[in-house]
């Protein structure tokens, strides 16, 4: 589980977007904490569809939305380096989700198994990142709030 540190995030706790993303990632940790079954493989089956979809709408938003706003309001080589940062990283999340949706059928349980384990830590250490680096920075400037808002809530 990802915890965020001192951090408001306002339209990201608006949005839910934290909420959604969690239930997924307690999801993935309570299967994992469950014995190898037929059931265990079919239940993350199960379980990786509707990420899929939440994931790739979470990082949507941040790609057209978040991304767009913190380096319009703080704009400096800093802050580009870590939004591609980002952005790439949001395109390995994907690709490990179609290439675990494929060993589903061909990897043995405890490879499946060391493979979520993986791709969930780095999630976190992502996660993480942008909440106490990025995000961070966007809660403390007031122009990255009214940009937000104004490109959720048009006035």
């Amino acid at each position: 589980m990802f915890k965020i540190n001192k951090v408001d995030e306002k339209f990201l706790k608006a949005s839910k977007e934290h909420i959604i993303i969690h239930n997924h990632i307690q999801l993935f940790q309570d299967l994992l904490a469950k014995e190898s079954t037929d059931e265990w493989r079919h239940l993350l089956q199960q379980a990786l569809g509707p990420f899929e979809s939440d994931i790739r709408a979470h990082f949507e938003l941040e790609e057209q939305v978040l991304f767009p706003a913190a380096l319009t309001c703080l704009s400096s080589l800093e802050i580009c380096d870590m939004v591609l940062k980002f952005q790439k990283e949001h395109g390995y999340f994907e690709k490990d989700l179609m290439m675990l949706q494929s060993r589903l059928s061909t990897e043995t349980d405890e490879d499946l198994r060391a493979f979520l384990e993986q791709f969930l830590k780095q999630f976190r250490e992502h996660a993480l990142a942008e909440t106490q680096q990025l995000y961070y920075l966007m809660d403390r400037e007031k122009a990255c709030q009214r940009l937000i808002k104004g490109i959720i809530i048009p006035a």
